[in-house]
């Protein structure tokens, strides 16, 4: 289970916990970046429209998996 960033979590973490937590993630975690030009303007409107986007491009990806 990922860990919450925020002050008081991390306040009462170890440094060998703060450690072990970066480790994870590097491990673990992959990014991805997303442009979006200017002729898809009506695209990226409609993306930074969606509350929480990583949820919203996961969910597309796994109705897309499924249906093939």
């Amino acid at each position: 289970m990922a860990a919450p960033h925020n002050k008081e979590y991390s306040m009462g973490r170890s440094e060998a916990q703060k450690r072990a937590d970066n480790e994870y993630r590097k491990r673990s975690v992959r990014s991805f970046n997303l442009k979006f030009y200017p002729a898809d303007a009506d695209i990226r409107e409609w993306f930074e429209s969606q509350p929480n986007k990583a949820q919203y491009l996961k969910e597309l990806i796994r109705r897309d998996m499924a249906s093939r």
